[in-house]
C-alpha cells in the first residue's frame, strides 16, 4: 500500500533547493512526489514510513506529500471592464500591491508555476484584472486540457499593480476606477491579499487600498514581501509596525477588522506554508469539493460601454 505520510516542510524546502526533488502529478488524487536517491535518505531525515517503491518502474524510494489546491491554478480570463467579470458564484481572493512589491512572483510561487502571473520587466505595465481558476482540470498540472467550468471551486484574481507605471492620465484614471470599484463592490470577493515590500510597507497607495477595502468588512491578509532582505530585529520591527497599523482599523462597534500579516520571501520561500494555508482557508478550500453553480452575479455599477 502506498504511504501518504507527510515529512516536514523543512525537508521539502531542502530537497527543492538542492535539486533533489521532482514535482509530478500522480493518479493518487493530486499528490506531490519526491524522488529521493537512496543515499540521500539519511541526510534528509526521511524514514521508511515516508517512502515506498512502486512496482518495477521506479527504482528509487518515492515520498508522498499533499499537493496544495493552489497548484491547480490556470489562466481563465482577463478583464478590462467591470461588465466583463465572470458570472460564477464561487469565492474569489484578490492579490493587490505596488508594481515592484513582488506580487506576480508571489502568485507564481504559491501556485508552483513559473509563468502563471505575468511579471513584466517594466513593473506596472499590466493594467487588467487577470483571473486564474482553481478546480476543473483533470490532467497534469500544466497541461492544456479544457477547464470544466462547472467544477471550478474558486478564483485567484491578480489586480493591476499600482504606483509605478508611466501611463497616460486617462488610462490611469480608468485603471484606478476599475480597481477601486472591483474591491469595493464585488460580492464574490471573499478576501484581499495585500503585498507590500517589508522594507517600505504602508505607502500612501497601500493605505489607499486598505481604506478602499476596509468598509466591506472582509478579511485582508498582508504579505510583507522580500523578507530575506531584513535581519531578525528588522523583521520583528516590521511585524510590530504592521500589526499596529492594521489594529487601527475597526468596525462601527470599535472591534478590530479581520486583518492579518506575515513575513514572506519568494526567494527564500519564507512564509510559503503559512500563506498557502491562509489563502485556502479564506477561500473555503479546506472543505470537500462541491459542484460550482453558475448563476448571474450581482450587478456592479456600469463603467462605460466596451470599446
Amino acid at each position: 500500500e502506498v504511504s501518504e505520510d507527510s515529512a516536514s516542510s523543512a525537508v521539502e524546502r531542502n530537497f527543492a533547493s538542492d535539486g533533489k526533488a521532482r514535482f509530478i502529478q500522480t493518479p493518487w488524487d493530486w499528490k506531490l512526489v519526491f524522488f529521493v536517491p537512496q543515499n540521500d535518505l539519511g541526510r534528509s531525515g526521511l524514514t521508511g514510513s515516508h517512502c515506498t517503491t512502486i512496482g518495477s518502474f521506479v527504482s528509487s524510494p518515492v515520498c508522498f506529500f499533499p499537493m496544495s489546491l493552489l497548484w491547480q491554478a490556470r489562466f481563465f480570463t482577463t478583464v478590462d471592464h467591470l461588465g466583463d467579470l465572470p458570472n460564477y458564484q464561487v469565492p474569489e481572493i484578490a492579490f493587490a500591491g505596488r508594481s515592484n512589491a513582488g506580487k506576480s512572483t508571489a502568485i507564481n510561487l504559491l501556485c508552483n508555476q513559473k509563468k502563471l502571473a505575468f511579471a513584466s520587466k517594466t513593473p506596472g505595465r499590466t493594467q487588467h484584472i487577470n483571473y486564474f481558476s482553481l478546480g476543473g482540470s483533470h490532467v497534469g498540472q500544466h497541461r492544456k486540457d479544457a477547464t470544466r467550468v462547472d467544477e471550478i471551486r474558486a478564483f485567484l484574481v491578480d489586480l493591476p499593480g499600482y504606483g509605478y507605471a508611466q501611463v497616460s492620465g486617462s488610462a490611469k484614471h480608468h485603471w484606478q476606477d476599475l480597481l477601486g470599484r472591483y474591491v469595493q463592490a464585488r460580492d464574490q470577493l471573499a478576501a484581499l491579499v495585500l503585498i507590500m515590500d517589508a522594507r517600505r510597507p504602508f505607502t500612501d497607495l497601500d493605505v489607499e487600498m486598505l481604506e478602499w477595502f476596509a468598509p466591506t468588512g472582509k478579511p485582508i491578509h498582508c504579505l510583507l514581501s522580500k523578507a530575506d532582505k531584513l535581519n531578525r530585529s528588522e523583521t520583528t520591527e516590521a511585524l510590530r509596525l504592521a500589526r499596529s497599523v492594521l489594529a487601527s482599523y475597526v468596525d462601527v462597534e470599535g472591534k478590530p477588522l479581520h486583518f492579518s500579516v506575515q513575513m514572506f520571501s519568494a526567494l527564500k520561500r519564507i512564509g510559503l506554508e503559512e500563506a498557502d494555508a491562509t489563502i485556502r482557508n479564506l477561500l473555503g478550500l479546506n472543505a470537500p469539493a462541491a459542484d460550482a453553480t453558475q448563476a448571474p452575479a450581482a450587478e456592479l455599477p456600469a463603467d462605460g460601454a466596451k470599446e
